[in-house]
């Protein structure tokens, strides 16, 4: 990925960040779900996987993407 390319997505991820805090007006919606598509569609997702605390005797396997935070579901 470019480093334009990942100025970019970074921009996008702290834009949506600030907006999601607006949910309940209907264009600031809009917005973030335009936003996400737009990240979806143009980063390329560096996915690891990591291990989340539940409990102190329980923990969760995770993965997403380092450069836009996205999560993706964890296969079984």
């Amino acid at each position: 990925m470019s480093d334009e390319n990942k100025s970019t997505i970074a921009a996008m991820v702290r834009a949506k960040s600030l907006l999601q805090n607006r949910a309940s007006d209907p264009d600031f919606v809009n917005i973030v779900s335009l936003i996400e598509k737009y990240i979806n569609d143009h980063c390329a997702h560096h996915i690891i996987y990591d291990t989340i605390d539940i409990t102190p005797d329980t923990s969760k396997t995770i993965q997403y993407c380092t450069e836009c935070y996205t999560d993706f579901p964890h296969p079984s």
